[in-house]
């Protein structure tokens, strides 16, 4: 029995040196890695303080573009708006000239225009045998009608006579409606 206690104090000395060695081997493994991440923090650490800025740098750069542009396109927003006020300043203003040379024209010309449009003969009286013209146009803006024993002439303003065609007449006209 004290062989076996002896034996038995003896592993338990031997457990707990085997014990201290892990604990020392744990200790020192833990601390290698320790060591290890402490010093990639240390290279990390400028890094990360050298993005921050940049970051921050760049955010700076960011404003004051942002404010430029905006700026810009204020500038801008205010030359095209005086730009439209003038323009719509003169175009009013060429509006009413426009008015007043046309009421001039109409002055002068008179109020009211009398226009006169002779049609050619129809098919019925070209197929009757019809074709005798008794319309006849003197002068411009004049018009003769020969009846067999009377003839007359009138005066217009423009007349427009047989071969005249929508558009002509619609030209001339068109200015009026």
């Amino acid at each position: 029995e004290s062989l076996m206690a002896e034996e038995r104090k003896a592993f338990d000395k031997e457990k707990e040196k085997l014990e201290r060695s892990v604990a020392k081997a744990k200790k020192k493994s833990n601390t290698k890695a320790i060591t290890t991440l402490a010093k990639q923090v240390a290279i990390l650490k400028p890094q990360i303080k050298n993005c921050r800025q940049e970051a921050l740098t760049a955010l700076k750069q960011m404003s004051q573009f942002s404010q430029s542009i905006t700026d810009q396109v204020l500038l801008e927003t205010k030359k095209i708006d005086a730009e439209f006020n003038d323009l719509r300043r003169r175009y009013t203003h060429e509006l009413k000239e426009r008015r007043r040379l046309h009421n001039l024209v109409q002055e002068l010309r008179g109020n009211i225009r009398v226009f006169c449009r002779v049609r050619p003969p129809s098919k019925l009286e070209i197929e009757h045998g019809d074709t005798a013209q008794c319309v006849s146009f003197p002068n411009d803006g004049e018009i003769s009608i020969e009846n067999g024993r009377k003839h007359k002439t009138w005066t217009f303003d423009r007349v427009f006579d047989f071969n005249s065609s929508q558009d002509q007449i619609y030209s001339e006209v068109s200015e009026l409606v």
